[in-house]
Parts: C-alpha cells; sequence; structure tokens
C-alpha cells in the first residue's frame, strides 16, 4: 500500500466514523484519551453532566433509603410498643417484668413477645395451694424455682415412668404413706 492509499484508507475511516453518532462518539473518547490536555467541548460538556448527574442520583437515592429505614424503625418501633404496651395490660406486668422479658427475648431468641409475655406470665404466677402442697412447695418462692424444685425432686424419687401411669401413681403413694418420700428428699 502506498502512502497516498494509506492516507485515503484513514479518511475514509475518519469520514465514516464522523458520520456514525455511536462511532463518532468513541471517537472523540479516544481522542481525549491520547491527548488528555485537550479540550473537547462535544466531549467533555456531556462528560461532566453525566458525571454530576450520577453523583445527584446516587446522594438522592442515599437520601431515599435512609428516608425509608428510618420510616420502617419508626414503624416498626411504634408496633412493637403498641404490643408491648398490650402485653402489659393483659397480664399486668410492672415495668420490670417487661424488662425482664425483653432480655428473655434478647437471650433465649424468642420469635415474638406475645409468647414470651405469654410463657413468663405462666411462669411467675403463683401456684395455687393444691396437690403440689404434699412435695413441700411454698406460696413465697417464684413459680419458676418452685417448678425447678418439682421437677428436680420428681426426677430424683419417681425413674422413669414410661407408660405404666397407675403403677408409678400407686408407688408413689405408698412411698408418701411409708414415709419413704421424705427420706429420698432429704
Amino acid at each position: 500500500m502506498t502512502d497516498s492509499e494509506e492516507l485515503a484508507y484513514y479518511r475514509d475511516i475518519n469520514n465514516r466514523a464522523q458520520s456514525d453518532p455511536e462511532a463518532r462518539s468513541l471517537l472523540l473518547a479516544l481522542r481525549k484519551k491520547l491527548y488528555p490536555n485537550s479540550s473537547i467541548p462535544e466531549h467533555d460538556i456531556p462528560q461532566k453532566l453525566k458525571s454530576e448527574l450520577e453523583a445527584e442520583l446516587k446522594r438522592r437515592d442515599e437520601e431515599f433509603e435512609q428516608y425509608k429505614t428510618q420510616q420502617t424503625n419508626k414503624e416498626t418501633l411504634a408496633e412493637y410498643t403498641k404490643r408491648k404496651e398490650a402485653a402489659q395490660a393483659k397480664y399486668r406486668f410492672t415495668d420490670e417484668d417487661v424488662g425482664k422479658i425483653e432480655k428473655m427475648i434478647e437471650e433465649e431468641q424468642w420469635p415474638t413477645l406475645e409468647l414470651a409475655a405469654q410463657y413468663y406470665s405462666k411462669m411467675t404466677e403463683p401456684i395455687a395451694p393444691g396437690g403440689l402442697g404434699l412435695l413441700g412447695l411454698s406460696q413465697t418462692k417464684g413459680a419458676l424455682e418452685q417448678r425447678k424444685e418439682f421437677n428436680d425432686r420428681y426426677r430424683k424419687i419417681f425413674r422413669k415412668s414410661g407408660s405404666r401411669g397407675r403403677e408409678v401413681l400407686g408407688e408413689a403413694l405408698d412411698k408418701v404413706k411409708s414415709g419413704e418420700y421424705l427420706n429420698e428428699i432429704r
């Protein structure tokens, strides 16, 4: 290829690139890359506007996400407060009780406040005098302590009962009548 043919070839490429808008944009970007200090308004202005627009859109999206998070947090807190107050009124909990329930939820990963409140209510309500009085439970202890103590005593006295309900009950009553029960507790 001679110099004049080569020159004609590159002129043809340049003319085609100048006539195609997408190719022209790429050609201007290439020229800017090769000559970064040169001023090419047709390339520089849209790039500057594009970068400013992207920055503004990013800032706006971040503000929107922050607002959305704040709204969600407010709604969640309002719903939680409403549920907490409902549970407090339903079970007549004190603020101290509610604090214990919240601690229980965090530490033991209870799925809902209502479920934790119901459990706490059942575990702290006083045990009514009755059949459990035989085992020596006092009404001054909390229900949780009494039930734990009852379960511990039960495990010591009545070895695995299986499905022999009447037999186990008969053995228990015999132990109580004979006084053997009191010896095993001590």
